[in-house]
């Protein structure tokens, strides 16, 4: 066991050290004019190099002092205030010395000392530098990126300890590739292992390059309403190509199957404008005079359509009806008002992207029924018997003021008196700690269905620690208390679990079950293109039913 009162002691003085590094500045602001002469700046530079030097041998003794098992006991680990504590000093640093060279502009900024963990070197630093580097992940397809850049700013630079080199490495890195240096102290010794250990993790030329090609071709097709689909189509492409190319990947041999690719995911208008453009030409068309046209067609559709839309006149006609409740009447459609196309306002993309206020300020323009959308009536004489679904009175959902609000009948509210037997630990954000014995209140399941609820879903790509992945719908129910995922998929990715024993129950207190497992997995979305969150799932042998609108 650590010895506590010494630990208390260190950790009290480094927060008395922070208040007073802020000090040096919020005092220098203070000075009037006359009295912020080039000594007052100099004598607040050398406080402050004091003070940032006391706090390095204080860091250094409380990581030697605390064991790693402890430290998720100390604020001071858990949100890192010795980064804090740097960055104050480099923003004051920085501050005082431009004061000084408008004051002095001969006067060369001085040095900190900057000291490892065993205090056996020195080494002369004007202060930790701010480094913009990409925080990393763990997506395999940025590794290049971010190793390149790192090794550029960071690793090759003399001027650097590798106590300093080592934090720089630790704050760039997040999600799970943070958890690979988690148990990693910052010391001299450990940052030659803990890049390497990177390295050995992500240095992998097949799966970087197996990546980058499904990517490719999991990039969704174009639709024919939407700009914004082409673009992702003409980026996306372009930096898969270059990426490949970066990898000493033989590129210009597979262009012919790339630019099939690509043209296949055109929509119908892109796709025989281009066959237009190619002519009698019998040759097979590069990736270059490919991009070339999708450049040169982006430009001219965002200088004549500003709305965003490649091709208004094959909106789809009509709408089949479903066996799915919608806000909609079955009177003859005429040209929306949002887009000209022929289809009701509310299937208008060009209309949903609005906000709620831009929504209800178009509608008065053309004088539209605020409940089923239609022009030539007022919502008094509207004879559609829908009701906005979020609070039943009488406007179409679509331009409900407040998305939050949602009433709900009392007997079909979910319960939120039920809280867990113990506190849980607290982990890294983005991950839930489930502790066995817990009553875990959900807001899926019930005995008894009443009346059909709407709740918003989302595409998620989950992945396991064994690499397997699969995209799936995820149901965003904020009533409950935990994340749950179903056998079948907790099979399909063959996650690893835990063993549990929590309760979950449902409306009005109603024992759902007890589970078994909790399944350790990662979130992200299905485009690869998001943030990396790690989470805790419940494992259920069925969640709920539920019938996904079109």
């Amino acid at each position: 066991m650590p010895d506590m009162d010494s630990g208390e002691e260190l950790l009290e003085a480094q927060d008395t050290a922070l208040t007073l590094i802020q000090r040096i500045l919020v005092n220098f602001n203070k000075l009037p004019k006359t009295r912020k002469t080039a000594v007052a700046v100099r004598n607040r530079i050398e406080s402050l190099k004091a003070l940032w030097d006391t706090c390095q041998q204080q860091h250094a003794k409380l990581c030697a002092l605390v064991d790693e098992g402890s430290r998720r006991q100390y604020d001071y680990f858990i949100k890192d205030k010795f980064l804090l504590i740097s960055d104050t000093v480099e923003e004051i640093m920085d501050t005082l010395s431009e004061n000084l060279e408008r004051l002095q502009p001969s006067y060369v900024q001085p040095n900190l000392d900057v000291s490892n963990s065993s205090h056996e070197t020195r080494i002369a630093a004007v202060h930790l530098p701010r480094i913009d580097i990409p925080k990393f992940a763990g997506e395999i397809t940025k590794w290049e990126n971010f190793r390149d850049i790192f090794e550029s700013l960071v690793a090759s630079r003399t001027d650097l300890s590798n106590v300093q080199k080592l934090h720089y490495l630790k704050a760039n890195l997040t999600s799970e590739a943070s958890l690979i240096l988690t148990n990693t102290q910052i010391t001299d010794a450990n940052y030659a292992t803990a890049w390497e250990l990177l390295k050995k993790r992500y240095d992998n030329p097949r799966a970087i390059v197996n990546a980058h090609l499904q990517t490719f071709v999991d990039l969704p097709s174009v639709n024919s309403h939407a700009l914004c689909d082409l673009k992702i189509l003409r980026d996306k492409s372009n930096d898969i190509y270059t990426a490949l190319l970066n990898l000493k990947r033989p590129v210009d041999q597979w262009e012919d199957l790339m630019v099939f690719i690509i043209v296949s995911k055109l929509d119908k208008t892109t796709r025989r404008d281009w066959e237009l453009t190619l002519g009698d030409d019998v040759d097979i068309p590069s990736f270059a005079k490919l991009d070339g046209f999708l450049t040169s067609r982006i430009r001219a559709l965002e200088a004549i359509n500003p709305s965003g839309l490649i091709n208004k006149s094959e909106a789809k006609k009509g709408n089949k009806q479903g066996n799915v409740k919608s806000h909609q009447v079955s009177a003859n459609q005429g040209t929306c008002v949002g887009c000209e196309g022929n289809h009701p306002l509310h299937q208008c993309k060009v209309f949903i992207k609005l906000s709620v206020p831009q929504r209800i300020e178009l509608l008065k323009q053309h004088k539209c029924c605020f409940n089923c959308l239609r022009k030539g009536h007022f919502p008094r004489e509207c004879k559609s018997k829908n009701v906005c679904t979020i609070c039943k009175q009488r406007h179409h959902s679509l331009i409900h003021r407040d998305q939050n609000a949602v009433k709900t009948d009392p007997s079909t509210s979910p319960s939120t008196s039920v809280q867990p037997s113990c506190n849980p630990s607290i982990i890294r954000a983005g991950e839930s700690e489930l502790v066995s014995g817990e009553s875990i209140a959900s807001n899926n399941f019930s005995h008894q269905s009443i009346k059909s609820t709407l709740l918003p879903t989302a595409m998620v790509l989950l992945r396991s620690s064994t690499g397997r992945s699969v995209c799936v719908r995820a149901l965003l129910d904020q009533g409950s208390q935990a994340t749950f995922i179903s056998e079948s998929v907790a099979q399909l990715i063959k996650a690893d679990r835990e063993p549990v024993s929590i309760s979950v129950s449902g409306v009005g207190g109603n024992q759902a079950g007890t589970v078994k497992t909790v399944a350790k997995l990662s979130v992200e979305p299905c485009s690869r293109t998001g943030p990396v969150i790690p989470i805790k799932a419940l494992v259920m042998s069925k969640l709920t039913a539920y019938v996904p609108l079109p």
